[in-house]
């Protein structure tokens, strides 16, 4: 665990470092690895968890720079309070929503794995590929999830990770 309060300590951090920036915060409740806080500034989110820091962007290409300045500005004030925490991984998830110009969802997703038979009419499918890591390259494992969109009508989703 990085920090054994995350809500307080990020709060103090976001406060201190952000505080001349029009922020929203939001506490997270549930399970132990959700809880925590999140800052909404602009179209960036930033959440702190107890083992973990989440920036998520809608343009990751031209926000990249400001991504990299809000870690650094976050990671000191996690070091000073906890000199213990240690970085040691990090991830990034990229997410896109796309129409399907010929064909629907299912009939895309068919192709991949279809329903069988015996499951109940309108079941639908998504398709995740778990990928090994690949140590000697620098790599965790990773995924590719094929599902449907929540944001194009009829759309697919594709998150890699």
């Amino acid at each position: 665990m990085i920090l054994p309060d995350a809500c307080a300590i990020f709060w103090w951090i976001l406060w201190e470092r952000l505080a001349a920036q029009r922020l929203i915060w939001t506490f997270e409740d549930g399970g132990p690895d959700e809880r925590g806080v999140t800052c909404n500034f602009e179209d960036m989110a930033v959440s702190i968890r107890g083992d973990r820091i989440e920036l998520h962007c809608a343009d990751f290409s031209s926000r990249a720079a400001e991504v990299g300045a809000v870690l650094t500005e976050i990671w000191p004030g996690l070091n000073a309070i906890r000199p213990s925490a240690a970085a040691k991984t990090h991830s990034f998830l990229f997410e896109a929503d796309a129409e399907i110009r010929e064909g629907s969802y299912q009939e895309v997703l068919n192709r991949l794995a279809s329903v069988p038979p015996s499951f109940p009419t309108r079941t639908e499918t998504a398709v995740v590929y778990y990928l090994p890591a690949e140590p000697h390259k620098g790599y965790g494992e990773s995924s590719l999830v094929l599902s449907r969109s929540d944001e194009v009508q009829g759309g697919i989703q594709i998150n890699a990770s």
